[in-house]
């Protein structure tokens, strides 16, 4: 059971997306888009933690999967889209007891990005997701 947020954690979630039989279209749509992320400290979280996330243009693997030494090392790799969100909050939506959708609607994770495109993104390719994550074990 790999720890979140952690390296192995992240590579349990890109083991079980790649198994996914929807991710090729998926990465057709997705292309090159870059994604970074800041796990705010709190709730346990000693530190701030962020990743950077980078698909493959053209195959279906990630190029880079990084784990930033702070904020400003993740904001160099200038992501498509930065997501901040407590760790409260990423421990409360990964044990389903909170709707990723609400909690952004409702302000509680700060994005930076099109959200237009984003949304549809999450409408057409959400189960992608959902299914990787039923299929891991995520200790706290």
């Amino acid at each position: 059971m790999p720890v979140f947020p952690s390296l192995e954690w992240c590579r349990a979630v890109e083991s079980a997306v790649l198994k996914d039989p929807a991710l090729p279209a998926a990465a057709r749509d997705w292309g090159g888009v870059t994604v970074g992320v800041i796990i705010g400290k709190g709730d346990g979280l000693s530190k701030d933690w962020c990743l950077f996330v980078k698909p493959h243009p053209t195959e279906l693997r990630l190029e880079q999967l990084r784990i930033c030494e702070d904020e400003d090392d993740l904001e160099l790799e200038e992501p498509d889209y930065l997501f901040r969100v407590p760790f409260g909050i990423c421990k409360q939506v990964l044990r389903k007891q909170l709707d990723p959708l609400d909690v952004l609607r409702k302000g509680q994770i700060r994005v930076e990005g099109d959200m237009k495109k984003l949304m549809s993104y999450q409408a057409k390719y959400r189960p992608i997701g959902e299914t990787a994550m039923e299929k891991i074990e995520t200790v706290f």
